[in-house]
Formats: C-alpha cells, structure tokens, sequence
C-alpha cells in the first residue's frame, strides 16, 4: 500500500495544472461506481471554487466548450402532429394539449359510471332497509349505508381518472435562468432550473383488469433533481423522439 509522506516539503508536494488535471482524470475514471455521471453549471463553478479558481473564469470556459461542443441530432417534426414547440436561442416553450377522447379514458368513465349508478341504487335500499326513509322490517343498524362509501369513492375516482386524461395539458416554459411546467387547466406551475433538467425515454405501466402492471406505456421523463415529471403518455414514437431531440438541443446550446 502506498502512503503519502506529510513530511516531505511543499515544493515536493506541489503538481503542475498539467499533473493535476491528469490526476483528477485519472481519479473519475477510478470512481465509476455510479456509471456515467452529468453535471451541471453550477457544479462546475463550485469545483471551480475549490480549487481556487474565480466563478467568472469557470463560466467563461464553460461559454467556449458549449460553443465547441455539437449539438445533439435534429429530427424531423412530424408533419401531423398537435404538439406546438417554439425554441430560440434564449427560451423554449412547449405545448402539449389534451389528448382528448380516447379508448383509455372512455372506459374508465363508462365503469366508474356503472359503479356509481349501481351503488346510488345499492345505498337507497340499504337506506330503506335501515328504517331511514320507509319502515325496516328487519330492524337493521343505520351503519349499514356506510358501507358503499368505499364504492362511491372507487367510482368516482374511475371518473376523474378518465376526464383527467381527457382535458389535462401541459406546458413546458424555458429560458437560460429559469423556467416552469404548467399543468393546465388547473394552473398547477412547478418551477424548474434549466441547469438541472435532463430529459430521456420511459415506460409507466398502465393497470389492466386482467393483466395488472403488465402494459407498459411509453412516456417522456423530465428529471429535475429529485423529482420526475413523465409527459406525453399515449404520443407516437415518433413525437416522443422528436420532442426529446429538440429538448437535448436547446439543453446543450
């Protein structure tokens, strides 16, 4: 095992920017355990800082790489698409709008419907059994109703799962300080650092009656430091990919 002598003199002690940048090199290659690791701006003005040099030298150098460094592909916008993208060089808005009708959100309106009509019938019987609107012949505690209430609560979440999915859009705003994603119509805004957005393709696994867990959904993954807010769920391939590329791009410009 090699040790480093402390008593050796600081001339011996000292590396060169040369040696050092080497060792660090050398260092990250030594530390995978976590794989390919990002960083943002800011990490790298904070490293900076460490070794004494000034945030503004740290930027600038960040400035000449980004210029240096190609950009991610561009792909081609699909032609047909209902998806609205602006980008320049200092923002990006995008706009997502609600899927509308389809099979999914239908189905679940349809059974949560069907659960709620039958429990309104359900609960007036239980009701009348229990004396509280006509005469119980069988003397039954007034609790007895109580019970549909996880029913009701079953229906109408099936309900709102089904319009949520129908009228629910989004809106992706971002500039070089700071940025947004909007979720409308309700005006729920949750604020985003541009430095910290990294985006990539996934997968939610939509719940089947028959098959729970098993129909896996593809979807675009917005990571935001310790949060992940998954868009465009129900999109073709070909958005999602689009929509990721021209993200990446704006990202690395």
């Amino acid at each position: 095992m090699v040790r480093y002598d402390t008593r050796m003199g600081d001339e011996q002690r000292m590396l060169s920017q040369e040696e050092l940048t080497r060792v660090l090199q050398k260092a990250a290659e030594i530390d995978d355990n976590e794989g390919p690791r990002r960083f943002s701006s800011e990490d790298a003005v904070a490293a900076g800082r460490e070794m004494g040099l000034a945030p503004a030298a740290v930027e600038a150098a960040l400035t000449y790489y980004q210029g240096q460094r190609p950009l991610p592909p561009a792909l081609e916008r699909p032609f047909d698409t209902r998806i609205g993208l602006e980008t320049t060089d200092e923002r990006l808005v995008l706009r997502i709008p609600p899927r509308g009708l389809h099979l999914e959100g239908l189905v679940k309106i349809g059974l949560g419907g069907m659960v709620m009509a039958f429990m309104a019938f359900w609960t007036r019987q239980a009701v009348e059994l229990t004396g509280l609107i006509g005469p119980s012949p069988f003397g039954l505690g007034g609790a007895v109703p109580l019970f549909s209430i996880p029913f009701w609560v079953l229906g109408a979440g099936l309900l709102g799962s089904g319009l949520h999915a129908m009228v629910v859009g989004h809106r992706l705003e971002l500039d070089r300080t700071g940025g947004r994603l909007l979720t409308l119509p309700y005006g729920r805004s949750r604020q985003l650092r541009p430095g910290q957005v990294r985006v990539r393709l996934d997968q939610i696994h939509a719940r089947h009656r028959q098959h729970p867990g098993m129909n896996p959904v593809p979807v675009l993954a917005i990571d935001h430091g310790t949060k992940t807010y998954k868009l465009l769920a129900g999109a073709s391939h070909a958005e999602q990919h689009w929509v990721k590329s021209e993200l990446d791009r704006w990202l690395a410009g």
